[in-house]
């Protein structure tokens, strides 16, 4: 249930005056009746009729100031929050004015709703961090999951922020890079979408192979006499002369050899950065997106939630959504 937001200055406004307290506090009760059943602002009217008395729902579909619009539509009202709507004569009832303006459709919500679902998803989380490791999908860089605060720390990012998609559309980035995109494509935030590191090609090249165990140590002797064979011997005895065929066997020979050293590695080891260079497979362009960001497997498949078809303006945006950072322009630029 998303909560209901009102504006925080509509007790000086001049139409509340119009109306009265009672009027008004009956509106607000039918929007939070609203909120909560997710109508986008449609009143039945026998609820309708429950909570606001005659003379206020009088009020609230009549008292307009000039040519403005009532607080309550009525079937047959021309308003551009109305523009879009789906009301049949037949349905009936009121429609909360502009309630759209400042609060997310049901279709919004939806989507809302199933994103916050799979930045909770264990398994989803799993199959995405085993598919990017700690490489941001936008800068490159390895990301510090621990980290809670600055720029480098790990979160997941939904790549098409209208939609939830599962792994298709969830990658690891770094917190300056989401924070800089925030509810934006990577094409409108300046980001580039990188393909998905070869991870098994990284651990390869960040791993050195153990050497295989052919000598003894220096500093080992090659023969140790045999701890059995020294009795314990008399002050007059003389100890017993340490014999050539007393010779231990090198255990090294005994000791299973690690399965993953063959013969004919001499060249040396090399560590990935992770910044797109050594251990990282080439960029071969940008990445939009629109297309698949990588497969997780099947523990990384979620079905599609999105995109709300809510009409929009710049009047009344997505409440959910956050302007991007626009970014860093060059030394020279005119702003």
């Amino acid at each position: 249930m998303p909560w209901l937001r009102l504006n925080d200055v509509g007790y000086d406004d001049p139409l509340v005056h119009a109306v009265g307290n009672s009027a008004y506090g009956a509106l607000t009760r039918l929007k939070q009746y609203a909120s909560a059943q997710r109508t986008d602002g449609w009143l039945p009217a026998l609820k309708t009729r429950q909570i606001a008395t005659r003379r206020e729902l009088k009020a609230l579909t009549n008292v307009r100031l000039g040519d403005g619009p009532p607080m309550l539509h009525q079937p047959g009202d021309e308003c551009r929050c109305l523009e879009g709507k789906k009301w049949p004569e037949a349905l009936g009832g009121y429609w909360v004015h502009a309630f759209l303006d400042e609060n997310p459709s049901r279709a919004e919500n939806d989507v809302h709703r199933a994103k916050t679902r799979e930045l909770k998803d264990k398994e989803l989380r799993a199959a995405v961090k085993g598919r990017d490791g700690m490489f941001c999908r936008y800068c490159g860089i390895t990301v510090k999951w621990a980290d809670r605060k600055t720029p480098a720390g790990g979160v997941l990012d939904h790549v098409d922020p209208k939609i939830a998609a599962g792994a298709d559309n969830l990658v690891v980035a770094c917190r300056g890079c989401n924070g800089r995109k925030k509810d934006c494509t990577p094409e409108a935030a300046g980001l580039i979408l990188l393909p998905p590191p070869n991870l098994a090609a990284i651990n390869a090249e960040s791993t050195p192979d153990q050497p295989p165990i052919t000598d003894r140590s220096p500093d080992r002797p090659e023969t140790d006499p045999d701890p059995a064979q020294n009795t314990t011997q008399t002050e007059n005895q003389a100890p017993p002369a340490e014999s050539d065929t007393n010779t231990r066997p090198d255990p090294a020979q005994n000791q299973p050899q690690n399965p993953m050293i063959t013969d004919g590695i001499t060249d040396a080891m090399t560590t990935g950065t992770g910044r797109g260079r050594d251990g990282v497979a080439p960029q071969t362009g940008p990445t939009t997106y629109r297309d698949r960001v990588g497969d997780a497997g099947p523990n990384g498949h979620r079905p599609t939630v999105g995109p709300a078809d809510t009409p929009r303006d710049q009047l009344a945006p997505n409440p959910y959504t956050r302007t991007a950072t626009p970014p860093p322009q060059p030394p020279g630029h005119p702003r």
